[in-house]
C-alpha cells in the first residue's frame, strides 16, 4: 500500500562551466575488475580531458585512492600541471 523510498533523492544538478584550456577540467573513472593481465593488473583508471576529449587509460592491480593519486600525479600533474576541476561519479570504483 505504501511505497517507502529507501534511496536518497538525487541532488540538484550543478552546471559546470566549459573549460578554456586543455587539462583544466578532467573526468576520472575506474573500470574493472577484469581478468588479470600478465602484469597482474585488474583495473583501469580512465582520465578524460573535458575540452579535447583526449583519454588516458592506465592499468593498475588495485583501485585504491592511493592508486588514483599516484596515477594522477604521474600522468597529469607532473606532465601537464594540476587541473582546476576533477569530476568523478563518487562510485565505489
Amino acid at each position: 500500500k505504501f511505497n517507502i523510498t529507501r534511496r536518497k533523492p538525487p541532488g540538484i544538478l550543478q552546471p559546470i562551466e566549459p573549460p578554456n584550456e586543455v587539462f583544466q577540467i578532467l573526468g576520472l573513472d575506474w573500470w574493472g575488475p577484469t581478468t588479470p593481465s600478465h602484469d597482474g593488473n585488474r583495473y583501469v583508471l580512465v582520465i578524460t580531458n573535458r575540452l579535447s576529449g583526449y583519454v588516458i587509460a592506465k592499468a593498475s592491480p588495485t583501485n585504491t585512492a592511493q592508486d588514483t593519486a599516484r596515477i594522477l600525479m604521474e600522468e597529469i600533474i607532473l606532465v601537464h600541471g594540476p587541473p582546476d576541476v576533477i569530476i568523478t561519479d563518487q562510485g565505489t570504483h
